[in-house]
């Protein structure tokens, strides 16, 4: 928000590739290797666990904090730009388990032996727009004005559902060990 709507869309080029590498991985094969290998699963989920943990202090601090958006001037956009949020989503665990199981889901015994490039050019349209309309979406004033008067709110939100999904994720492995 507070980079402007250049820096949003350059940011969104690199969320969709990011989407675009955990597809095309998906598709090759690393959802059937983790889909046999009950240990990877218990590792994702600890470790998707433990950042959305930190995703809920995160929201938290910022609850605590009074938002101010200030543009910040900043010449820099291009390949950090990119590399940052081609990151932020790479780094998601439910980038990386959604993706798993859309493969997983959409390549049944019937379907064709195109469905996988289907697939992913369904999903890589699809991110483009969605991604895209948010970039232009929360560069907007008034946006940025909405969240100065209630981002303490949806922050103290964010909060409490990245923390029960959290928790959620931590109880299914303590369930998994007793199971």
């Amino acid at each position: 928000m507070s980079l402007g709507r250049k820096a949003g869309l350059y940011i969104m080029i690199g969320v969709v590739l990011g989407a675009f590498t955990w597809g095309t991985l998906g598709i090759l094969g690393v959802s059937a290797i983790l889909a046999l290998n009950p240990n990877a699963i218990i590792l994702i989920q600890i470790f998707g666990g433990g950042y959305l943990m930190y995703l809920s202090l995160l929201s938290l601090k910022k609850a605590l904090e009074k938002p101010s958006f200030k543009k910040v001037k900043t010449k820099t956009f291009g390949r950090a730009t990119i590399l940052k949020g081609y990151t932020v989503h790479m780094t998601n665990p439910e980038a990386m388990m959604g993706w798993i199981a859309l493969i997983t889901l959409g390549l049944t015994e019937e379907a064709p032996p195109s469905a996988p490039l289907m697939i992913l050019a369904g999903c890589f349209a699809i991110a483009i727009f969605l991604y895209s309309l948010y970039a232009v979406l929360f560069s907007y004033k008034k946006v940025m004005q909405f969240y100065d008067l209630y981002g303490r709110i949806l922050e103290g939100l964010f909060c409490l559902i990245f923390a029960f999904a959290s928790l959620t994720l931590f109880l299914n492995v303590y369930d998994g060990f007793l199971g």
